[in-house]
């Protein structure tokens, strides 16, 4: 009887000992959206995974697109489209009525490329959304640093009507 419960119980540890030592495959990352698609965005070059991007952004796949833009930033900084990433980013945002994050993205753009040709639409996007969230003072301050910023631009007479708008509130 001795025998049988110590033979029982050294089975039952066994089994406990193997259950709970790691299994090398159940911890591998795995990603999913690869997994599903067989494409992995991580493996793509600078100018495909910038065209993927304006794919997903044209095929309004808005939240693989912003995935895809996060990765393209990160991983190429230094790139001639890393500002117009940025910016689709936050154009993104902004159709979402996300505003935080849109100025996230355009505070982002100006910061790091303030030279783009972006630079632009991205601080007028900027009173944009302030306008959207109701902050009237922050957007008026943004159209009018438009203004001083970018005389004679398109921006700079967009800003000259916001501001119009603004004051008639």
């Amino acid at each position: 009887m001795k025998r049988a419960i110590i033979s029982f119980i050294a089975i039952g540890l066994m089994s406990v000992v193997s259950y709970a030592a790691p299994q090398p495959h159940l911890h591998k990352k795995i990603d999913l959206k690869a997994e599903l698609t067989g494409r992995d965005d991580k493996k793509l070059t600078e100018d495909e995974l910038y065209v993927e991007i304006l794919s997903r952004y044209q095929g309004n796949r808005l939240f693989e697109m912003k995935a895809a833009g996060a990765l393209f930033v990160k991983k190429y900084p230094e790139s001639v489209h890393a500002d117009n990433v940025l910016y689709l980013l936050g154009y993104n945002a902004l159709e979402r009525k996300k505003y935080s994050e849109a100025l996230r993205y355009f505070d982002s753009l100006v910061k790091n490329y303030p030279l783009s040709n972006k630079a632009v639409s991205a601080d007028f996007a900027k009173g944009t959304a302030y306008k959207q969230m109701k902050l009237t003072k922050l957007a008026q301050n943004a159209f009018l640093k438009v203004r001083k910023k970018y005389p004679r631009s398109p921006e700079f007479f967009r800003a000259e009507s916001e501001i119009k708008l603004l004051m008639t509130k």
